[in-house]
């Protein structure tokens, strides 16, 4: 099998209750890796657990306390986006749910802020909450559903220097800069 050029990272960002594990990524993964690509998984979820305490489980999914949890920990996430960068990744995966949402809203502008280089691509059961992050150009697709053959195609697309026009199951900026959304895939 051929290997691809893009590189791409999987990320599990703060603060998700240790109840839910990232089964989603290593699927993902694994599934690309069999297809070419090279895939690392980056769980922030674990690595940040020291930060968190047993009362936050009651107020993780608000944006005000996501914001402070931010703030308070923003060296820790500058020093990661900082070592994202200089990875030379090319795509970075994000799994969103409620309770880190808006830390990885966060995350993807700062990312994009400093280098476009890098492709941002959301899924899990909170990526389509709100599609102006679409609009304003810090994610570059949103998986809807089961997201092996659909970020499959997105990086195949990618690679090939192709539009995301004929890729189901997504959300994203079409070369007309409108945002769309294509056929939801079969499970």
């Amino acid at each position: 099998m051929q290997q691809k050029k893009l590189k791409v990272l999987f990320v599990r960002a703060p603060v998700i209750s240790d109840a839910w594990p990232p089964i989603g990524l290593p699927y993902l993964a694994t599934f690309l890796k069999q297809n070419g690509y090279d895939v690392q998984i980056d769980d922030m979820n674990i690595k940040m657990s020291h930060f968190r305490n047993s009362h936050y489980l009651d107020k993780i999914q608000s944006f005000e306390w996501q914001k402070t949890y931010f703030q308070e920990h923003k060296n820790y996430f500058d020093n990661w986006v900082q070592n994202v960068i200089d990875s030379e990744i090319d795509v970075l995966g994000f799994m969103v749910w409620a309770t880190n949402k808006y830390i990885t809203e966060f995350l993807t502008e700062i990312i994009k802020k400093k280098t476009s280089n890098i492709k941002i691509v959301y899924g899990g059961p909170s990526s389509t909450d709100d599609f102006r992050i679409v609009e304003r150009k810090d994610v570059d697709a949103i998986v809807w559903g089961e997201g092996e053959e659909t970020i499959l195609e997105v990086l195949d697309s990618w690679e090939n220097n192709k539009s995301l026009e004929n890729v189901d199951g997504i959300t994203f900026l079409g070369d007309d800069y409108l945002v769309k959304t294509n056929s939801r895939r079969k499970q």
